[in-house]
């Protein structure tokens, strides 16, 4: 039975209180979140799959990357396994996928990502992409530490320092864990 995710909660607060989340939702009825346009900090629109496709690309064929994640990097006519042990070509070190009939969108450890229209920004996809490149077992909770250190990481490398210090500020306002444990100090007699 894998760890319970409590930290879950406190991961999606920390990142509506984001300024790349605020800026792009608003509020909707009810309280539900909706996108204001679906695009890129930068204000360019991401439309279709294509485009997230092209942009989890360069994500994953810069350097940085690969040194950190080369299981999942870029690499064209990559061999992978699929589940009935098939070999196939897959062009890309992460696959996205529309997210069709979805309520949320999600990151597999198997290199795809699923993202739903409402899903379709820049600070959602890196979260995405931190859950595939974290993995999930047993052992690591799904929202824990090293899947915040991973996220906090691709904030600072795509989208600058003062995102990633805002990111860790709201991790350390709202209680996320997202470093090593500190070594319990054993007392002598």
């Amino acid at each position: 039975m894998s760890k319970r995710d409590s930290q879950r909660q406190k991961v999606y607060d920390a990142e509506k209180a984001h300024s790349h989340f605020k800026t792009a939702v608003e509020a909707g009825p009810d309280g539900w979140r909706l996108p204001k346009a679906l695009m890129f900090e930068d204000g360019t629109p991401i439309p279709d799959v294509k485009e997230m496709q092209d942009y989890v690309d360069k994500v994953t064929r810069s350097r940085w990357f690969k040194a950190r994640w080369p299981r999942y990097a870029y690499s064209k006519g990559k061999m992978v396994m699929t589940y009935g042990g098939k070999f196939i070509k897959q062009p890309h070190g992460i696959v996205v996928l529309d997210g069709r009939r979805r309520r949320s969108a999600f990151g597999s450890s198997n290199g795809s990502i699923g993202m739903p229209r409402w899903s379709r920004f820049e600070l959602l996809i890196l979260h995405e992409i931190a859950h595939v490149v974290t993995g999930s077992s047993k052992r690591v909770r799904l929202h824990g530490r090293h899947y915040c250190s991973n996220f906090l990481a691709l904030i600072r490398h795509e989208l600058g320092a003062e995102a990633a210090d805002e990111m860790k500020r709201l991790f350390k306002e709202k209680r996320v864990k997202y470093t090593r444990p500190k070594a319990l100090k054993v007392r002598g007699k």
